[in-house]
């Protein structure tokens, strides 16, 4: 067990004592008494057993063993102080982790919204490629994907991943609609992943037929197969939650009517020891009412 401290009161007016050279100037500085201060001083002296200050004309001087113990004092006041601002400063101040497939084409066009709505927040965001985890002190909030909720965290859905084939517009006006299983065999594929795993799941859940998804191009970040698709490079399984103001741009657009559901989904994860800040509620709130407008905006046509 840890050795009882003496009182803190009585080590707070030895080390003001101690700083400011004069039991008067601690007083006025403790708003409290000279008497106070200097019984205060009397019980640590006594307490520890020794001699911490004697008594001069003008003031005080410090006794060897005191000048050690208010160094040790006034470097741990500080350290408490610095720490209670910063905690002070910090309440207001939210920092978020994203990956970068969501993070880029969803979060970051939409962060000016939550600035302008909340511009006593500071936000922190990470793009960084693995998801959250729950013992990841550096972020308050977290988008993670995945195919359930997170039982050690605070998780809320945001959006259910949907596949829909998305190309260039030139690409359609050389292939025009309705494609079919025919169709998508003679186009280059694009693939987000090396496992094929985005064509698959939307081959199995169509209505236009089977054809073979293991071919093409493959990447290993989302957007480089999505600027791919837009240099007319090929066709890519992309989710419609991320590429929204691409087909409103018409950099890219969507020639099948067919989502598919992916089985993943991405939550906002919260790990309980910080939840309860107005700035991570606020964070929070703003991104599943976010993912809410994403979700009920319609498919554009090509």
């Amino acid at each position: 067990m840890a050795k009882r401290l003496p009182s803190l009161t009585a080590l707070r007016a030895f080390e003001a004592t101690a700083r400011l050279s004069s039991v008067t100037r601690a007083a006025d500085e403790l708003h409290v008494t000279q008497s106070a201060v200097s019984r205060h001083l009397r019980t640590l002296e006594d307490e520890l057993g020794l001699p911490l200050v004697r008594r001069v004309h003008r003031g005080v001087a410090i006794t060897p063993a005191g000048r050690t113990l208010a160094t040790a004092l006034s470097a741990s006041f500080e350290r408490i102080g610095e720490t209670i601002e910063r905690l002070t400063r910090e309440k207001n101040s939210v920092r978020l982790r994203a990956q970068p497939s969501i993070g880029v084409r969803w979060l970051w066009p939409r962060l000016h919204r939550f600035e302008a709505a909340h511009p006593e927040v500071r936000l922190h965001v990470d793009i960084l490629w693995h998801n959250m985890q729950p013992d990841d002190v550096e972020h308050d909030v977290g988008i993670r994907v995945g195919r359930g909720a997170f039982p050690e965290e605070e998780a809320s859905l945001l959006m259910v991943e949907q596949l829909t084939p998305v190309c260039a517009p030139s690409l359609l006006l050389a292939n025009p609609r309705p494609w079919t299983a025919t169709t998508l065999a003679h186009l280059p594929l694009l693939h987000g992943a090396t496992d094929y795993a985005d064509w698959r799941t939307f081959v199995d859940g169509w209505s236009g037929g089977v054809f073979d998804v293991e071919r093409g191009s493959s990447f290993d970040v989302l957007d480089m197969a999505l600027r791919a698709a837009e240099a007319g490079r090929g066709v890519l399984a992309a989710d419609i939650n991320l590429i929204g103001e691409d087909l409103a741009a018409g950099r890219l657009v969507a020639p099948c009517d067919d989502i598919v559901p992916s089985g993943h989904a991405y939550y906002v994860v919260c790990p309980d020891r910080g939840d309860d800040l107005p700035a991570v509620r606020f964070l929070r709130d703003w991104l599943i009412e976010e993912a809410r407008a994403t979700v009920a905006q319609s498919l554009p046509g090509p």
